[in-house]
């Protein structure tokens, strides 16, 4: 699982220079009026500027009390607040019931969507989509935030994110193995059924035996699986996903499943042999010509 300072996530910089702050938390005359006659108080109108120009930055809703103090104290000298904020003055605005209607202006103002409207097939058609042409979920995750600025989403929790990304990424390898194991004619799955069966007791399975020596069991099989057309990031994770299971593993995963990583596996390990076969004929026949 992806941390959220490992992805694209927006946050609040852990250190803001002068100049920083000045130029992406100042209000400008137009902002001023909203806020003065959105609210009536000098309290409320800190949180609604304070909503503003963090919604601005994040294309969130943080609570006030996880703003930066500094953030606040500049924010606090536009709307004439008279004095440094008190933590006690943002944990009363949190728990106010004007904040979520300073949520919807704030929302209104800059034309974003609150994610509590947004269309739930629209949200797993696009992760699909996205993840079929992601591979690690981190970069799904980043996709998925570009997708939602873009559209003009508000942004949902980091840990909704990553759920979503990670769902998807799931439902995207699922249906690569199910295509592989879909192009496999009967006789094909019962061969790689077989694999995952011991024979006798104390003897190896197949599966084992593939481990030791590629060539000499299944090239014949090798050649007659389908070629699998995704990403080599994401063939080399199925390939080692594979390779940690064992037999007994092996058989008791879902059939698409078995069969897409076994595929993977068996022409992984095969061709690999045959490229270490083909290097070591090479140096044997340069000795002999030295």
């Amino acid at each position: 699982m992806p941390q959220v300072h490992e992805t694209a996530y927006p946050r609040i910089k852990p250190d803001l220079s002068p100049r920083e702050l000045e130029e992406t938390y100042s209000l400008t005359r137009e902002e001023l009026d909203f806020v003065f006659k959105s609210a009536r108080t000098t309290t409320t109108r800190l949180g609604l500027a304070v909503l503003l120009k963090i919604a601005q930055r994040l294309g969130y809703f943080p609570t006030l009390a996880e703003v930066r103090p500094d953030i606040v104290a500049h924010i606090a000298r536009f709307v004439r607040f008279g004095r440094r904020p008190k933590a006690s003055d943002l944990t009363a605005l949190d728990q106010n019931s004007v904040r979520q209607r300073q949520i919807e202006l704030v929302r209104n103002r800059l034309g974003i969507t609150a994610w509590s409207k947004v269309d739930d097939d629209w949200l797993a058609h696009t992760a699909d989509r996205v993840a079929d042409a992601r591979h690690h979920t981190r970069d799904i995750i980043n996709a998925l935030l570009e997708e939602f600025v873009h559209h003009r989403i508000e942004l949902p929790a980091f840990s909704t994110v990553d759920r979503m990304a990670t769902t998807a990424h799931t439902r995207a390898n699922a249906r690569i193995l199910g295509r592989i194991a879909g192009e496999l004619s009967d006789d094909i799955k019962a061969r790689i059924d077989a694999l995952f069966v011991r024979p006798a007791v104390g003897a190896e399975t197949g599966w084992q035996m593939l481990r030791r020596d590629p060539r000499k069991r299944l090239r014949m099989l090798a050649d007659e699986l389908p070629a699998v057309a995704t990403s080599i990031p994401r063939l080399r994770d199925f390939f080692s996903y594979a390779q940690s299971l064992n037999a007994p593993e092996m058989a008791e995963l879902i059939p698409e499943k078995r069969y897409g990583l076994a595929v993977i596996y068996i022409r992984g390990r095969y061709y690999k042999a045959m490229d270490d076969a083909a290097e070591l004929y090479l140096k044997r026949m340069q000795k002999v010509e030295n």
